[in-house]
């Protein structure tokens, strides 16, 4: 699960599910605003990202069952991952 890195309390993970660029991650014990770790966001987001845009544009249904079925895999795997991501203190301007 993951925690804050200035007071280690835990953050729920439906907070994580719904934390977007425009919605910070708030600590309630010591009100600083998360974010994600870059580098790991795009390890998660674009294998997901780029199966959905090419399953749209190929016809073949061989290859549109096989790219969904790899869409499954990399949802799942998005989620479980979900749990053990790092966060950052956003730094306030």
């Amino acid at each position: 699960m993951p925690t804050c890195p200035r007071c280690d309390n835990r953050i729920p993970l439906i907070h994580v599910m719904r934390h977007s660029r425009w919605t910070p991650i708030i600590c309630k014990k010591c009100h600083s605003k998360l974010h994600f770790n870059k580098k790991e966001w795009l390890k998660m987001t674009v294998p997901l990202f780029a199966i959905a845009v090419s399953n749209v544009f190929i016809t073949s249904f061989v290859i549109k069952t096989t790219l969904s079925i790899l869409l499954i895999i990399f949802a799942v795997f998005f989620f479980i991952r979900l749990k053990s991501i790092k966060l950052e203190v956003k730094k306030g301007k």
